[in-house]
């Protein structure tokens, strides 16, 4: 289960953020904060199925992820910093994170030791982010000309088959 936890704008609190939550001025709001720079419905976090993501929901002061602002959507990882207005928060993952992508998890025990050996991460998380690479395979060139090939078959035939019954037509109208 996620959290987000309030740093600075009021005393400590914890917000579990389910499979979605909305924080802002108004009253409707998962998070209702009494920030005169936040919008009514300033912020929006989601599961989309494979993470936890932020999304600004078109605020006037805007919202800030490790004080970048947001400006499409972009993934939490736990440790990230959230700040609306003059509120901050701090987003969080409990040890029950199983529908996460691996990469998001939050470390076990056992892997813990090995990751505090092998230095700073470089897995995207904290302020300097690292892009990870998005690699588009298709199913290669073999079977690429092979769906053609059929493609082409399938097309050849329905003209061919098409030219019999227009043959077949016009033989039949025609009189003799």
């Amino acid at each position: 289960m996620a959290r987000i936890i309030l740093e600075s704008g009021g005393p400590p609190r914890s917000y579990p953020v389910g499979r979605s939550l909305i924080i802002g001025r108004h009253e409707g709001c998962g998070v209702m904060l009494d920030d005169t720079q936040s919008s009514r419905e300033n912020t929006g976090i989601a599961f989309d199925g494979r993470a936890y993501v932020i999304r600004d929901l078109d605020s006037r002061n805007g919202t800030f992820l490790n004080e970048a602002p947001v400006t499409s959507p972009e993934i939490l990882y736990p440790g990230d910093h959230i700040r609306i207005g003059r509120t901050v928060f701090t987003f969080e993952l409990d040890r029950d994170d199983g529908g996460l992508a691996p990469e998001l998890r939050v470390p076990r025990a056992a892997e813990s030791g090995a990751h505090a050996e092998a230095g700073p991460s470089t897995t995207g998380r904290g302020p300097a982010r690292e892009r990870p690479n998005i690699i588009i395979q298709g199913p290669g060139a073999a079977r690429s000309l092979f769906f053609w090939i059929v493609l082409l078959a399938i097309f050849a035939g329905g003209a061919w088959i098409s030219r019999l019954a227009f043959l077949w037509a016009f033989e039949r109208t025609i009189p003799k």
